[in-house]
């Protein structure tokens, strides 16, 4: 269960956020997680996002909480031709320090619900996209068509 979410950073320039996540699992102390994070635009309307654990100045470590110190993850979405529909393939490897068992009961339940939020994510991102006029900063305001790094410019 999502405890606790803050943005830590957003750097304009390359499109990286970052923030400071707290979720508690049963019987367990929360754990925290301090992320980097990228969204792009690829060729045909494919988006992509890479996540990975890091440190941050504003997010020292706290007593409190479990710190994950092993967090990558990744998605890549993309419109099915010809029907109403999309493909999502995903990557994500945790150590959270929860037992085998405990993992896969929590990722069986949690993943599921977390794709079908990407679908209306991806929706809001469409209406979003035509009209930047939000104030806030954040990764998927900095959707670019891939970082420089990713298309062979830098």
């Amino acid at each position: 269960m999502l405890i606790e979410h803050e943005q830590l950073h957003v750097d304009k320039n390359n499109g990286v956020e970052v923030g400071r996540t707290i979720k508690k699992f049963p019987l367990l102390t929360p754990r925290e997680y301090v992320l980097a994070w990228i969204l792009w635009e690829g060729k045909d309307k494919t988006f992509f996002c890479f996540v990975k654990e890091c440190e941050h100045s504003l997010a020292p470590w706290q007593k409190k909480y479990v710190r994950v110190g092993t967090f990558r993850s990744g998605w890549r979405i993309r419109k099915v031709l010809g029907r109403n529909a999309c493909e999502i393939k995903m990557y994500h490897q945790e150590d959270a320090g929860l037992n085998v068992e405990m993992a896969k009961l929590a990722f069986a339940k949690g993943v599921w619900s977390y794709v079908c939020k990407m679908d209306s994510a991806l929706r809001k991102y469409s209406a979003i996209s035509n009209d930047q006029s939000s104030s806030a900063t954040t990764a998927v305001t900095l959707i670019k068509k891939g970082p420089p790094w990713i298309r062979g410019d830098g």
